[in-house]
């Protein structure tokens, strides 16, 4: 019961990632999401370029953050964890390894969020010109 949209340019982006390791961080993200978002709700979904950047957002409507506690998100075993909207049980763990897989992509994440009206991750990577093979 929870909208998904997505906003994505018509023109490629590219960046280098490896695709097993990025996936495991966006899908934690995409997951936390949709645990602390409400039925009825919404996450978007978006990816834009921002100078030699390339940006991906996950926006939700969910629950929010308190200011206080978005500083210990990305620490291993952090108390910062709650349960989600459904009682979901949290480790501690996946906002940490988020932060490890994009470090390793020499990016950065951004955290946006006012409680109540729900939060915004920002993968920040670096640009590539062109597709690569594989």
């Amino acid at each position: 019961s929870i909208a998904i949209e997505t906003d994505f340019p018509e023109t490629p982006l590219f960046c280098k990632i490896n695709k097993e390791k990025f996936q495991n961080a966006f899908d934690n993200l995409c997951f936390n999401s949709i645990k602390f978002t409400n039925a009825g709700g919404t996450i978007t979904i978006k990816a834009q370029e921002a100078n030699d950047m390339i940006n991906i957002h996950v926006i939700d409507t969910g629950i929010g953050i308190e200011p206080d506690m978005i500083s210990r998100l990305f620490e291993k075993y952090t108390k910062a964890g709650r349960v989600g909207t459904a009682g979901e049980a949290s480790t501690g763990l996946g906002l940490y390894i988020v932060k490890q897989i994009i470090d390793m992509h020499n990016g950065a994440i951004e955290v946006l969020s006012e409680v109540g009206k729900g939060s915004e991750f920002i993968i920040k990577l670096p640009k590539s010109e062109a597709e690569l093979s594989e």
